[in-house]
């Protein structure tokens, strides 16, 4: 015989269960011949609370594990190159690499307007270093592609990846260097990540206002890259957003497309009819030099052309190294003839060796404005080295030895500086004074300067240390000098006195 309980409370006060609630306890007993067997089945499932049960047990609420979002790897179509409208000529430039991406410190070589993320990217240069930089909007990462000869991607190995990228729980930038070696063959190429050390590229990153700033300075033995005026290389920059997992190289077989660069020392924009040439005195000079420019500007009309202003100004880094000079009482051009505009100025004495850069701005009457920079470099007012003559020396009883100091000068006109010899071997005596006059005439001429000394018959032979020092406009140069002594006989020596 089957018996069927439902556990519900019996008071008839209580409301009876709706047929929209199930049931929240079902049991049966089965009662058979010769043996007792009792099973209970229990769903504990309600659309809402049963209001006849006031010992309910609520279910602990379970909340799903989140999983971190794996990003798939960034992918770059290289064998496209970029549709931009691109300024090829790369204007020389010495970049402070700090991450201010201030006005006239950088030159925009594109505009970025498609793709998960949107920027501008950056190029100057210099003697020393090629510089690259973005402004994006927005948290990004970037690879920078650089073909070093512009011959090609598959071809040579002057073609390198680097990329700048910020990965989870990493406090600062990852900078790796990647260098495409395709001299044996073109169809076998391979990437080789442990030819350059990504340390010695100076790097800035920050992000501003949600914008960020990525700056470069790539030393020029990256690539064997050729820095002079003149050279065309490719470069190509590609935005991406952060990611979890880095960023991987493309199978080094692949083609990439990249942007034509042509490094130059001036930048011109003309007006109709006008043609400008900006020269100065010294595309070398030194602190504390004059320096000079002229801006010819060429009337090729027939046309008389009213000038309103001339201004003359530093950018960039320059802005505080060169006068800036605004002219309103400027005569015009005549028809089909020329008109040299001048600017004068003195640079800093304590200015740092670098690339500065001078602009000019006429504005015409008509309107219209002629614009024009040019860069020059500040080096150092000298460059001195020591050597001894003979070297090495061989004493042969009182012994002459000369401690030469040689010297370059940038300076215009003439050097003069004071030499000095602050560390000589005990012993030995210097002929004349220790601290002496030098002067070297002429720009980039060079001249040797001589310290007589005496060595006594009795010197051992060994290493001696010699150092010189040269001052010039409260500035000082060390250097030093291991005089090297040879013997070709046993020196006499006397020996000392004993009690």
């Amino acid at each position: 015989m089957f018996s069927w309980t439902h556990y519900f409370s019996p008071l008839s006060s209580q409301p009876k269960p709706t047929l929209t609630r199930r049931l929240r306890t079902v049991g049966f007993s089965l009662i058979a011949f010769g043996g007792l067997m009792i099973g209970t089945v229990s769903s504990v499932k309600a659309q809402d609370k049963d209001p006849l049960i006031d010992d309910e047990i609520k279910p602990a609420e379970v909340k799903a594990p989140v999983r971190p979002v794996v990003q798939p790897p960034i992918a770059i179509n290289f064998r496209e190159r970029p549709k931009v409208m691109v300024d090829s000529k790369r204007l020389k430039k010495t970049i402070s690499v700090d991450g201010v991406i201030a006005d006239n410190k950088w030159d925009t070589f594109y505009n970025t307007t498609v793709g998960a993320v949107k920027g501008t990217i950056l190029c100057n240069w210099d003697d020393d270093y090629l510089y690259l930089g973005v402004r994006a909007d927005g948290q990004s990462n970037v690879v920078f592609d650089i073909d070093a000869g512009a011959d090609g991607w598959l071809k040579g190995a002057d073609n390198l990846e680097i990329v700048v990228e910020q990965l989870p729980n990493s406090t600062a930038p990852k900078v790796s260097v990647h260098l495409l070696d395709a001299t044996s063959n073109k169809d076998t190429p391979v990437w080789n990540d442990t030819a350059y050390d990504p340390k010695k590229i100076l790097v800035s990153v920050k992000l501003v206002n949600n914008v960020q700033y990525i700056e470069l300075a790539i030393p020029k033995e990256m690539g064997s890259m050729l820095l002079r005026d003149g050279v065309t290389m490719g470069i190509r920059g590609e935005l991406f957003p952060l990611s979890t997992l880095p960023f991987t190289p493309t199978q080094p077989y692949e083609p990439h497309l990249l942007l034509e660069a042509t490094l130059v020392s001036s930048h011109i924009i003309s007006a109709p009819g006008i043609n400008p040439t900006l020269s100065i005195t010294d595309d070398k000079c030194a602190a504390g030099q004059e320096l000079s420019a002229t801006l010819r500007l060429l009337n090729q009309t027939d046309q008389p052309v009213p000038i309103k202003s001339v201004k003359w100004e530093g950018i960039g880094n320059s802005v505080n190294v060169l006068n800036s000079v605004r002219e309103v009482a400027v005569p015009g051009l005549p028809p089909t003839k020329a008109r040299d505009l001048k600017y004068k100025t003195r640079l800093p004495e304590k200015l740092s060796p670098g690339t500065y850069t001078i602009a000019v701005t006429v504005d015409l009457e008509n309107g219209k404005q002629v614009y024009s920079t040019r860069t020059f470099t500040v080096v150092e007012p000298l460059q001195v080295r020591i050597f001894g003559d003979p070297d090495p020396v061989a004493i042969i009883g009182t012994t002459k030895y000369d401690v030469v100091l040689d010297i370059t000068s940038a300076v215009p006109s003439y050097l003069k500086a004071e030499a000095e010899i602050v560390v000589m071997p005990s012993g030995w005596t210097l002929e004349g004074k220790k601290r002496r006059g030098v002067e070297v005439i002429g720009e980039d001429r060079r001249k040797l300067f001589r310290f007589r000394f005496k060595l006594p018959s009795t010197t051992a032979a060994g290493n001696y240390p010699i150092e010189a020092m040269l001052t010039y406009k409260e500035r000082t140069w060390t250097v030093r000098y291991v005089a090297k002594v040879v013997r070709t006989d046993a020196p006499t020596i006397t020996p000392p006195t004993g009690n």
